[in-house]
């Protein structure tokens, strides 16, 4: 594939210089336009004058001749440059260009839609063996969402409702992007898999991992995180290549087993993200406990080491049922939450106090308005009316009760 973006890249280039050539020699051509037929024309014309002054009939019917066939040169020459059959250097350098946007879009579909079977063949006995319903009709269907987008989804397994799997490739159906891919801006082929763990299964609480570098954007993107979560510096040994967030300390030897260890640090390159929240942002009211990964897609001699990160993603599920956080780290976490439910209290109170206030000043700002448009009779009514109504709340406020 890359061979054929080079190819694509190098025809590109030169129906660039074919309409740069084209541009280049309309432009020195017209620089000078008419300065030479205007030489010519004048010429002739002084030729046609002797002519006449020497000529016979004979010599005028040659004379008219000569004259009708300058015309049409004339008129040849005066025509549109892309109206000749000798500059069609622009025509040919964007048919070349739409081929190879064609070509590439073929090509690129089929490499996108192979590197998806290829994974279906390689992950396909890891799902059979861990879930029980696979696919909408209960078999490992992969849908198609667009030429770069597909989805599968599977449930019936212990501790969770269900996971879904996402592959996002690049979109190599484009040939821009895969221009950018050439100079390394495109982003990598991902596969994202999210599960809905069951309620009440495993304590309330946020762990996540992710690449050092990525740490604050990864933060950034995950309010939760923002929230609750801060860095742990212990780590065990697990690479320094990943930072370890959490709303406690004792999180990383509690999910951390050597095995995991050992996965995540041999494959550095194909893993990016761990997240296991509480505070799901894919259906909150339903599914408010998930656990995320997301891998980097690898070449097809490098697949097996994709099933190895998955087949622990599907592990670590049994893992966060069945851990047990001390009373100590139940409680901070407890208390966290505690603060957050109050903070969005008071959130919500402010926002009904401001909401409140803006309709007090609309309904003000609508009585003015309608006060404005009466007309001097209606307008003394009117005062007269508020003037009565304020003796009337006066004379309660005065009143004396005896007895």
């Amino acid at each position: 594939m890359k061979y054929t973006t080079l190819i694509l890249l190098l025809i590109v280039i030169i129906s660039t210089l074919f309409i740069s050539y084209s541009h280049s020699v309309e432009y020195d051509e017209d620089e000078f336009e008419g300065v030479e037929h205007t030489h010519s024309h004048n010429h002739q014309t002084n030729e046609n004058n002797m002519a006449d002054d020497a000529g016979s009939g004979s010599g005028e019917q040659e004379v008219a001749s000569s004259s009708g066939e300058q015309a049409a040169q004339d008129n040849t020459n005066k025509l549109p440059k892309w109206r000749t059959q000798s500059n069609w250097y622009m025509e040919i350098a964007f048919v070349i260009f739409i081929a190879g946007y064609v070509v590439n879009y073929f090509i690129g579909k089929k490499t996108n839609q192979a590197l998806v079977s290829l994974w279906g063949q390689k992950a396909r006995s890891l799902f059979v063996r861990n879930f029980s319903f696979l696919g909408d009709s209960n078999q490992f269907t992969i849908i198609k969402v667009d030429p770069n987008t597909y989805n599968f989804t599977c449930s019936g397994r212990v501790n969770c409702y269900g996971a879904q799997v996402s592959i996002n490739l690049k979109k190599r159906q484009d040939l821009f992007t895969q221009l950018m891919d050439l100079a390394s801006f495109a982003e990598p082929d991902r596969i994202k898999i999210d599960v809905a763990l069951t309620k009440g299964e495993c304590d309330t609480v946020i762990f996540a991992i992710t690449k050092a570098k990525a740490l604050k954007k990864f933060k950034a993107d995950n309010n939760d995180l923002h929230l609750f979560a801060s860095k742990i510096d212990n780590q065990g040994a697990l690479s320094s290549a990943y930072a370890v967030m959490g709303d406690t300390d004792c999180l990383p030897s509690v999910f951390l087993k050597p095995e995991f260890v050992n996965i995540l640090n041999s494959n550095e390159r194909l893993f990016e993200s761990l997240h296991l929240t509480d505070h799901s942002s894919i259906n909150p009211t339903k599914f408010n406990k998930t656990l995320s990964f997301v891998f980097r897609l690898p070449k097809i001699s490098d697949m097996d080491k994709l099933m190895e990160l998955i087949a622990m993603a599907i592990d670590f599920i049994d893992v966060v049922a069945n851990c047990e956080l001390p009373k100590a780290s139940k409680a901070k976490a407890e208390k966290l939450r505690e603060k957050e439910r109050q903070e969005v209290f008071k959130a919500q109170q402010q926002e009904r106090v401001e909401a409140a206030q803006r309709a007090k000043i609309e309904k003000a700002k609508k009585e003015r308005e309608a006060i404005s448009k009466l007309t001097p009779e209606e307008q003394r009514k009117r005062d007269e009316k508020d003037h009565k109504q304020q003796l009337k709340k006066r004379s309660k406020s005065q009143r004396v009760v005896i007895g």
